[in-house]
C-alpha cells in the first residue's frame, strides 16, 4: 500500500515531523484495483492514538472524489499532484491537504490509512468535528469495499 514502509513498520522521517517541523510531503500510497461498481476513492489517514492527548482522533489527510481509475498517489502529492477530480478536505488542523505524523515526545504513535471505494462519484463528509470516528462513521454509507488499510508507527526522532 506504500512504497515508503510496510503495513506495522514506521513512517520514514521524510513523512513525519522533526522537531515540529511540519513542512513535509504526503505519504505514497497505492492500492488494489476495485471491484466494478466503485465510482470513486476515499483515502482517510488518521491518529486514533491522539485520543487522550488531544480529545480526538486526529485526521491528518482526507481525500475524496478520486477517481476511480486511480490506484495511487505519489510522494508528495498533497496540494501539488493531485488526480483529476479529487478533493482533499479539511485536516484536524484546519487546514486542506496533508499533515504529517507528530505525536509528542517520546510518544510512538500508529497512524491508519483506509481506502475506500466509494459507490457514488461524489462524497460530501462533514469534517466540522475535526475527529476522524465521526468521518468514519459517515463512511460506513455507500462503500463497496475496502480497497486497503495501512498502519503505520511513528515518534519524532532525536527527541527522546
Amino acid at each position: 500500500m506504500s512504497s515508503a514502509f510496510s503495513n506495522g513498520t514506521e513512517i520514514p522521517e521524510d513523512f513525519g515531523c522533526v522537531k515540529g517541523n511540519n513542512d513535509k510531503p504526503s505519504i505514497p500510497l497505492l492500492w488494489a484495483k476495485p471491484p466494478p461498481t466503485a465510482k470513486s476513492f476515499v483515502v482517510l489517514m488518521h491518529d486514533p492514538d491522539a485520543i487522550p492527548v488531544v480529545g480526538l482522533d486526529y485526521i491528518h489527510w482526507l481525500v475524496v472524489d478520486i477517481p476511480p481509475s486511480t490506484f495511487q498517489l505519489g510522494a508528495g502529492a498533497s496540494n501539488k499532484d493531485m488526480p483529476e477530480g479529487a478533493i482533499e478536505l479539511e485536516n484536524s488542523r484546519k487546514t486542506k491537504g496533508y499533515t504529517p505524523p507528530c505525536p509528542p515526545t517520546p510518544q510512538v504513535h500508529t497512524y491508519r490509512v483506509h481506502v475506500y471505494a466509494r459507490a457514488e462519484e461524489k462524497t460530501t463528509i462533514d469534517t466540522s468535528s475535526r475527529d476522524a470516528r465521526d468521518v468514519l462513521k459517515q463512511l460506513e454509507e455507500g462503500n463497496v469495499g475496502i480497497s486497503d488499510e495501512l498502519d503505520g508507527l511513528y515518534h519524532q526522532p532525536g527527541r527522546y
